[in-house]
């Protein structure tokens, strides 16, 4: 028992004293750690997406309301012809709920005669 307790003894002496040299390699590896950060791309931010996102839908609004009115369509009707365009080829993102079919309704099994 008693050599037992010298080995352990021995051991964390030994384990202590290999921890403070593994520990100044580490403080070296900070500045790489810091340079790595600092690569990252930035954190999404909705504000600036919705933002970028509604300055590219009035840009496109703009685009179709100056074709319509080189092509010859009234100026009362180009707003109203720009936003039917716009809900037409607008792009749609379906929501679908996890686990429902694409069509919607579920198949149940037909019922026995």
């Amino acid at each position: 028992m008693k050599r037992l307790m010298v080995a352990v003894a021995l051991a964390a002496m030994a384990g202590g004293a290999f921890a403070e040299k593994a520990a100044e390699p580490a403080k070296a590896d900070a500045p790489a750690k810091v340079e790595a950060a600092k690569r990252r791309p930035p954190q999404f931010d909705r504000a600036k997406f919705e933002a970028r996102m509604k300055e590219r839908q009035a840009e496109r609004r703009a685009k179709v309301a100056e074709l319509l009115k080189a092509a010859g369509v009234a100026e009362g009707k180009v707003q109203a012809l720009t936003e039917e365009i716009e809900k037409a080829f607008a792009p749609r993102f379906a929501r679908t709920r996890r686990g429902a079919k694409a069509g919607g309704a579920q198949k149940t099994a037909p019922a026995a005669k």
